[in-house]
């Protein structure tokens, strides 16, 4: 009787540790908030262990950002100017990565700022 009443407990507490626990979506550390106000600090200014994981791997694809600005989502919108040449023509382009207070990134948005030649 003792070893039925021991694995009915058993069987009770791991039945409920999986109703706690769920089987919800997994989240990619890209899309976990970094530290506390992480979005609003500067990339220029500021070391890897301040960001989130989407703000470290901008900065790790792209490098440090020429322009930072303030935005709407109460983080701060991270700008890089391109130019590319050859002799068919040039082109300038913004590419934008638009973070949120927590550091996550909210959006993208590229514009083309001057083509000149074949293209």
């Amino acid at each position: 009787m003792r070893a039925s009443q021991l694995l009915l407990a058993t069987a009770l507490s791991l039945a409920s540790v999986v109703a706690v626990s769920g089987c919800g979506p997994v989240k990619m550390p890209a899309e976990m908030p970094g530290p506390l106000g992480c979005g609003r600090r500067d990339p220029n200014t500021s070391g890897p262990s301040t960001m989130s994981v989407a703000q470290n791997t901008v900065l790790k694809n792209n490098g440090h950002p020429g322009a930072v600005e303030p935005n709407e989502q109460g983080g701060l919108t991270w700008m890089y100017v391109r130019s590319a040449g050859s002799v068919f023509g040039e082109s300038e382009t913004a590419e934008m990565f638009i973070f949120n207070a927590e550091g996550l990134l909210v959006g993208t948005k590229t514009e083309i700022r001057k083509q000149l030649g074949k293209g």
